[in-house]
């Protein structure tokens, strides 16, 4: 019975293909990524970033204050602040770079909120720059401080859809050129921006 067995082992170990050690080289590529940025250069971009004890939720109102939910738009072409007294208070009102064409919008809300309800010391530290300055500098700083990839620009036409302004790849200089004299002017055509954003990629 042994030696049938070890017949039968010996049989199998013959139908086995023998396997011999292989050094198989692998190579790799690597490829940036391509990134698109959609930048928001929609109008709204134009309102003034809201003070942190400002509670956009809350409804304020007041004797003769503004109406809650219109936007007011205010523009100097000299003065970037200006000392603008309602209800015998004056609140320092950031009006714009008063270096190009480009205004200030307020919420009639938060004007309430200054000039009604906000104490003296909030008066005092209102916040002095608008959402598209914002944005240009966090993506100014994203631009700047990452590596390894391959950043593209895309921003918000004036009625349908969007455009690439600079292309995956671009000369960063090129990229952070276009986000700093980005304006706020358009609409905000978010849909159709997105379909082509895709389509940029097929």
């Amino acid at each position: 019975m042994k030696r049938c067995l070890f017949l039968l082992c010996g049989f199998l170990f013959l139908l086995t293909n023998p396997l011999y050690g292989d050094d198989t080289d692998l190579f790799t590529s690597r490829v940036d990524p391509n990134i698109l940025i959609i930048m928001d250069n929609s109008a709204s971009m134009n309102e003034v970033i809201y003070h942190a004890s400002y509670d956009p939720k809350t409804d304020y109102v007041g004797d003769g204050s503004y109406i809650s939910r219109r936007i007011y738009y205010f523009k100097d072409a000299e003065y970037k602040t200006i000392d603008f007294t309602v209800n015998g208070k004056t609140a320092k009102l950031y009006w714009g770079p008063g270096d190009d064409n480009q205004g200030v919008r307020y919420d009639g809300n938060y004007l309430n909120w200054i000039y009604w309800h906000a104490g003296d010391a909030e008066r005092d530290n209102l916040p002095q720059r608008t959402r598209i300055q914002v944005a240009r500098e966090v993506l100014t700083n994203l631009v700047n401080n990452t590596t390894g990839v391959r950043f593209g620009l895309m921003k918000f036409n004036s009625e349908h859809g969007g455009t690439v302004v600079a292309s995956c790849g671009a000369e960063k200089s090129l990229v952070l050129d276009t986000i700093n004299e980005m304006l706020a002017t358009t609409w905000t055509p978010m849909s159709e921006t997105m379909f082509e954003a895709w389509y940029y990629f097929t």
